[in-house]
């Protein structure tokens, strides 16, 4: 895509609209010679001129007439029309498919060849013998309109006009009606001050992509407006309001005020959320009308509201002072309705860490028409355009940074609502049933107005905001409240990344997320832009078949091979400096065959030797170039240029046996992990696991920069940079003798280790917490150290369970295991309270109770899990309450009245003197189903309820909550 010269940041021209564009008026009329597709529903044409999208109705036959009309404005001369042909299947097999390869047909052709076909190239199914397949479409340029855009580009030149250049431009365009001058006149002056700032600030300051994105904003409303009736007196008022804000600016000035600058940040950010306001009105004309009812008194109010915001930004920046307003369509809702309400969303799950890194967006001036045409579909206004934008490509192509630099983009237009980034070495955290929680989290930040209404939804319910149904979290915690806000000026982006990380393939939590996507998407509101990233796998590939259009669909294999081998050159160039030539890079980035991946390795392995000093010599460096431009493909099918890159990483840092056995140990713990781990952590529970191998893990990672993170500094954890490298070592194939194998071996191992951690660090009142009677969050200058200082110990409480639930058998451990239930069990418990890891800790001791045998102790962690269970609440609210609750709650015959309250006599805490329980109450939950069950079954081990009815539920009786969506299609019992 190239750049648009009519934006801020084009470089041909300061001009809006150029003079060789043209408003195009299509034709498609019919195809003939398409295959012969079974269970076929119909054909359609999917049609995208400059950007913007159209497709045809369904038709059937082989032969399909459509006869369809669609204007696309502003179509530049020498650019193209792409034709695609679409196939739905009926039935079962309901899905849609490419049949054709994408026609690209030259707009001049199209305008100098009336009544010309175009031949289409069948690539599925195979085509019909002997029968050519042709397009018939046909285009005429609206004179009309060409002649409005000659007015509208000679008002929009940065020079005053010549006298006698506009009466000549009028008198050609007399028949356009007198709306689309006045239109103009109150547009154009806007347009071309924000389009010339924004050209000089470009490099100066951080307001340029506000001002681009103000740029296009308003300039679709002024085409929107050139073809209403009028504009409304009040909105020209407003316009001709920012246009004055913007002339006290003095262009040759802005390099010396820094306070200036500050100011234009502010007025950038709030002309494009006015901008928005202003396109929404001109949108709907019953916009204000839904408005007026739910969030205003009236439209007179708002529009003030923003006049008054961008006068007082004129006075300040006259004065060189500085400000700080702003003001959305939200915020004043909120203050309208005068919210100001208490609320808790803590139960509801959160992922920390989740969102994007600013050091993992796109290198500066690469990527840049992949991340133009995102940007350009976020902005698109129209409500009917796809929800979400799916971004696929192969394993290393470079998508979750351009999710990153997405990310940072719109969090700096200020309307990024959440990012959310799955990740192979933390599907601890961040797995399906933390998304919707934590995009919740986000909004409720992002907005009063979504804080407000997700209040509404589950504000004091405690089982809706710990419910671990996907089905209920989608409802309650995101669609509800969405649908209750009546309007959001902004467009809300939501980010997700790496979906195919989000757990293993043929994981049920990863099945239902992507069935959710693919069913349930399309029913949130158009505000919300949902970007997409995922490798193609098998269960991923049905989102691009969605026939309600909510999803787009963008391969990043299908970007031109030489705009991508520019960009990974460049990226080469700027690790590597001037150490080679320009073309020695070029030659690098077409190694690498697309994959910047590729390329990040490659450059560690050219500059990072892998020693202490980490500095290669310059004939070692020259040598390992020459390596790998002379690296050749491999013959194995499953192998890639990564799999090579990465084998020969290894081998060459990892050249002695007793070297690549210490390295498997450190990467197969690494692998087990629960959640990224520092090499600190990792080397102490090592130790503590008692193998006998003496491991340096700093030497091993220092050795590892170019795929791990946390390569220099031990304290941090340690992160895969790229999922492929984790799949290259759980891959007997592709890693041959550098296999991982079997992980049990190595979760041994950590489980010896945090077991072992816990009944050697834990202590009482570790914290030194101040008094009984405060809450966690109310508790000043408690002591952390304990855990921030010691990774090790904050991992082992969180995961000791984790680890036991993958390992066989073993009495030397159910030993160290009962020691730990006997001397540190509340001293855990505080640990939880602090660490706010209630919520997980009964999964933890579920592993522990299904790994021991000894009857004893599985009824011991069934009552620390009856205690959690009926007191989770007040013990995440307040550590204290541990001790208040054990001494005065617990039946008598449980482990931590026996053990603590008894045996080590802690008699000096409130206890009751009569009524205490005698055993756990019978009544666990009640478990509320919308219809009669005609019959119920618990599955063999306990852990399970079915109903049946109607529809059949599965229902988890540690919590109560389905575990599942209610299964339908059954006919009889």
């Amino acid at each position: 895509m190239a750049q648009d010269s009519r934006g801020p940041g084009g470089t041909a021209s300061t001009r809006a609209i150029p003079a060789s564009t043209v408003t195009l008026a299509l034709t498609v009329e019919k195809c003939t010679g398409l295959p012969e597709v079974s269970h076929l529903k119909g054909f359609r044409a999917l049609i995208s001129v400059n950007g913007t999208k159209e497709k045809t109705k369904l038709a059937s036959g082989t032969d399909p007439v459509w006869n369809e009309k669609y204007n696309f404005l502003d179509v530049p001369r020498k650019s193209s029309v792409k034709v695609v042909i679409q196939a739905t299947r009926a039935g079962i097999l309901r899905c849609n498919h490419y049949i054709t390869d994408t026609t690209v047909i030259l707009v001049t052709d199209l305008l100098d060849h009336p009544g010309q076909t175009y031949p289409l190239e069948i690539k599925y199914p195979s085509k019909r013998p002997g029968v050519p397949c042709h397009l018939h479409i046909s285009a005429l340029p609206s004179d009309q309109h060409s002649a409005a855009q000659d007015v509208m580009a000679k008002l929009f030149k940065a020079e005053e006009p010549e006298p006698t250049t506009i009466p000549s431009a009028l008198k050609t365009a007399a028949t356009i009606h007198d709306h689309a001058a006045s239109a103009g006149d109150v547009w154009l002056p806007l347009l071309e001050k924000i389009s010339s700032i924004a050209d000089i600030i470009d490099k100066l300051s951080e307001a340029h992509p506000y001002l681009k994105a103000a740029w296009s904003i308003l300039d679709a409303g002024r085409k929107i407006a050139v073809h209403q009736q009028e504009l409304d007196d009040k909105i020209q008022l407003l316009i001709k309001t920012i246009t004055e804000v913007y002339e006290v600016i003095k262009l040759d000035k802005l390099k010396g005020s820094e306070a200036q600058q500050n100011i234009l940040n502010n007025m950038a950010k709030q002309t494009a959320t006015c901008g928005r306001f202003i396109l929404k009105y001109l949108q709907d004309k019953g916009f204000f009308n839904r408005m007026g009812k739910h969030l205003f008194s009236n439209t007179d109010k708002t529009i003030q509201q923003f006049q008054d915001g961008f006068e007082q930004m004129q006075r300040d920046f006259q004065r060189h002072g500085t400000v700080n307003i702003q003001f959305t369509a939200q915020d004043i809702s909120a203050d309208l309705k005068g919210l100001v309400e208490k609320y808790d969303i803590s139960n509801i799950p959160y992922a920390r860490g989740a969102c994007y890194q600013k050091e993992k967006t796109c290198l500066n001036k690469t990527r840049v028409e992949f991340l133009q045409k995102i940007y350009n579909w976020v902005q698109q206004p129209d409500s009917n355009s796809a929800k979400v934008l799916l971004l696929t490509g192969l394993s290393g192509t470079g998508k979750s940074s351009l999710a990153h630099s997405t990310a940072e983009h719109f969090d700096k237009l200020g309307c990024l609502g959440s990012s959310f980034f799955f990740d192979h070495n933390d599907v601890k955290s961040r797995h399906p049933k933390s998304l919707f929680g934590t995009i919740a989290h986000d909004l409720a930040d992002f907005t009063p107005a979504f804080r407000h209404a997700l209040n509404e939804c589950i504000g004091g319910k405690l089982s809706l905001q710990t419910s671990s149904s996907l089905q209920a979290q989608f409802d309650n915690f995101i669609l509800k409240p969405c649908k209750n806000i009546e309007y959001i000026s902004e467009p809300v982006v939501i980010v997700i990344d790496a979906l195919d990380e989000s757990a293993e393939f043929g994981n049920k939590d990863r099945k239902d997320l992507i069935k959710f996507i693919y069913d349930r998407f399309n029913e949130l509101p158009s505000y919300l832009r949902i970007i997409l990233t995922s490798r193609l796998e098998e269960d991923v590939k049905i989102l691009t078949y969605n026939e309600s259009g909510h999803i787009q669909c963008e391969y990043m294999n299908y970007i031109a091979s030489d705009v991508i081998e520019e960009d990974i050159a460049r990226y080469i160039s700027d690790q590597l400096g001037d150490m080679f030539a320009p073309s020695d890079y070029l030659k690098l980035a077409k190694k690498a065959e697309g994959l910047f991946q590729w390329a990040h390795i490659a450059c560690g392995l050219i500059t990072d030797d892998g020693t202490e000093s980490g500095k290669p010599d310059d004939e070692d460096m020259k040598q390992t170039f020459k390596d790998l431009i002379a690296m050749s493909p491999s013959q194995q099918l499953e192998m890639t240029i990564l799999d090579e890159l990465y084998k020969s990483l290894l081998t060459k840092r990892f050249s002695k046996i007793q070297d690549v056995d210490k390295l498997m140990q450190f990467l197969g713990m690494l692998l087990s992990a629960g959640e990224p781990i520092s090499t600190s952590a990792l080397q102490e529970l090592h130790k503590y696991s008692k193998t006998e191998t003496n491991i340096n893990f700093g030497w091993i990672i220092g050795k590892l920069g170019s795929v791990l993170t946390g390569t220099t500094n031990h304290s941090e954890p340690i992160h895969f940079i790229h999922s492929s490298f984790r799949d290259f070592l759980l891959n007997k194939t592709k890693s041959g003798k550098l296999y991982i194998g079997d992980l049990s071996f190595h979760h041994q191992s950590l489980a010896q280790g945090t077991i072992t951690a816990l009944n050697q660090k834990l202590k009482f009142n570790m914290s030194h917490f101040p008094s009984s009677y405060l809450a966690n969050k109310d508790a000043k200058n408690l002591d952390m150290s304990w855990f921030t200082n010691n990774a090790c110990l904050s991992y082992a409480v969180s995961y000791w369970g984790y680890h036991l639930s993958f390992i066989s058998f073993d009495t030397d451990q159910e030993y160290h295991i009962e020691l730990f239930l006997q001397t540190k069990l509340l001293f855990w418990l505080e640990a939880v309270s602090l660490l706010q890891t209630v919520h997980g800790a009964k999964s933890t001791l579920r592993g522990a109770e299904l790994f021991c045998k000894r009857e004893d102790l599985k009824r011991d962690i069934q009552d620390v899990s009856r205690f959690l269970e009926m007191f989770g609440q007040p013990l995440a609210t307040s550590m204290p309450q541990l001790y208040f609750l054990a001494a005065s709650c617990v039946p008598e015959d449980t482990l931590i009245h026996q053990k603590y309250m008894r045996a080590q006599k802690l008699n000096h805490f409130p206890h009751l003197v009569k009524g205490r329980m005698s055993k756990w109450p019978t009544q666990r939950f009640i478990i509320h189903t919308k219809q009669r069950s005609n019959t119920i079954a618990c599955s063999p081990d306990g852990r399970h309820i079915v109903s049946g009815s109607d529809t059949i539920h599965i229902w988890d009786t540690g919590t109560g909550e389905p575990i599942c969506p209610p299964l339908e299609g059954h006919t009889g019992w």
